[in-house]
């Protein structure tokens, strides 16, 4: 359950930030913008952190609107270099990132990681 409901905030926080550039913008950093316009493969990078915090939002919003949810219990490591992104009761590890063959192999060789959640 934990695992879906964050698929599905993943998805819809995914298509606000590909449909919306003003709200991708204030999600990035002035320094990250800069390595965009030095560097545009960046872009997958720094997209994925402004969509990671995005959902952390959204998981605190729906706990704080119901303190029942099933996200009540899952934890955002932030912007760190942990290697999961969520941490859910158990210490199960949650890792979202993008649909590539390869981050998908990446990131789930991490031991910490149990679950992966993709977005394109």
């Amino acid at each position: 359950m934990q695992q879906r409901e964050l698929a599905r905030l993943t998805s819809e926080v995914r298509e606000e930030l590909v449909n919306n550039f003003d709200t991708l913008a204030r999600e990035l950093s002035p320094g990250q913008i800069r390595a965009i316009a030095d560097e545009p493969w960046s872009m997958k990078l720094f997209f994925g952190t402004a969509l990671e915090g995005r959902v952390a939002a959204r998981v605190r919003q729906t706990v704080q609107g119901n303190a029942d949810s099933v996200l009540s219990d899952i934890r955002w490591t932030g912007r760190t270099n942990a290697p999961q992104d969520f941490i859910g009761p158990g210490q199960h590890g949650f890792d979202i990132t993008g649909g590539s063959a390869s981050s998908i192999r990446k990131h789930f060789t991490r031991p910490e990681v149990d679950a992966v959640i993709t977005y394109e």
